[in-house]
């Protein structure tokens, strides 16, 4: 049988989440596909799990590596891929049944192009799901909207000739999809599907990048500050990378905040500052106020003082 998709998992230590993905590929309404797992060194039973579907199903192959991060996963499974189509599915997630089906039979209309297509998602939250279609930014800069809207890995379905071509830079660990699809966008077309929002992103507190976690937002400020290197020039406006650098920036306070780091969180601000000073300027004056903590240093030092003059009268 004749792999029309690949789709690659990569996972680490997920194995009570990895089975509603596997199943989800398993329950496809299209069926010439093959699933590889890419084991990105679990300490968990994620071998096993996997090893169950490989028994059932010789479409389903499990692939393990060292610990390397899943941009090295990912790109374990580009290389070992047989698929014309690739396609990703994170291992907390899952597709709906008429996703394969949905894609090969729009792909088959436009004659198997060499393009990376991209669709809406669903997001699901406890018992709620809601579509997140991908917004029409008023733009006619490929470049520009790419950058001010992200599309996860999850969203899209490439030739495999691109992505064999261009893989992960495996040096970033956040908005690393973004910078490929960057790089991807110089030389090949992205291609947005409409109306198929069929893939579902589980919001939880384990997702690998979730908010209120510093180390996320400081690894998506590196990627973005790369990207600028790299890309200035094709936006419309360096106005543009530099105000996603700042919405960094912010989301670093915020989670600083949460964190009780208030010296941290007004560093952010300030460098957030040097990138576009009047961007969200309620946002920081709200963030640098609201926050009891920024003025914990300055209350203690009051009540030490206090307490040496109280010692000395």
């Amino acid at each position: 049988m004749d792999i029309y998709f690949s789709i690659i998992i990569p996972t680490y230590n997920r194995a009570r989440l990895l089975c509603k993905a596997i199943d989800s590929v398993l329950a496809q309404t299209y069926v010439h596909w093959e699933l590889l797992v890419v084991d990105d060194g679990s300490t968990d039973n994620t071998k096993a799990v996997v090893e169950k579907y490989v028994q059932q199903d010789n479409r389903v192959k499990y692939i393990y590596q060292k610990n390397a991060e899943r941009s090295a996963a990912r790109n374990n499974g580009i290389d070992k891929a047989q698929g014309q189509y690739l396609c990703f599915l994170d291992s907390d997630d899952y597709f709906l049944p008429e996703r394969l089906s949905l894609l090969a039979s729009t792909i088959s209309q436009m004659n198997n192009p060499e393009v990376l297509f991209y669709t809406d998602l669903v997001a699901e939250m406890g018992e709620k799901k809601s579509v997140r279609p991908y917004a029409n930014i008023n733009s006619t800069n490929l470049f520009d909207v790419l950058i001010q809207r992200a599309i996860h890995s999850q969203q899209i379905c490439s030739a495999a000739i691109i992505l064999k071509q261009f893989k992960y830079d495996t040096q970033f660990m956040v908005a690393e999809d973004s910078e490929l699809w960057l790089r991807i966008a110089t030389k090949y077309e992205l291609l947005y599907l409409p109306n198929q929002a069929t893939v579902v992103v589980v919001e939880h507190d384990e997702r690998t990048v979730g908010f209120n976690k510093p180390d996320v937002y400081l690894k998506h400020i590196v990627t973005r500050k790369h990207i600028k290197q790299l890309h200035s020039t094709h936006f419309s406006s360096v106005a543009i990378i530099d105000r996603s650098i700042h919405d960094g920036y912010m989301g670093l306070a915020r989670s600083y905040a949460h964190n009780n780091k208030s010296w941290n969180m007004l560093a952010a601000i300030l460098n957030a500052c040097r990138f576009e000073f009047f961007r969200s300027a309620k946002q920081k004056s709200f963030l640098i106020t609201a926050n009891f903590y920024l003025f914990k240093p300055f209350l203690s030092f009051y009540k030490w003082l206090k307490q040496v003059a109280g010692k000395t009268s």
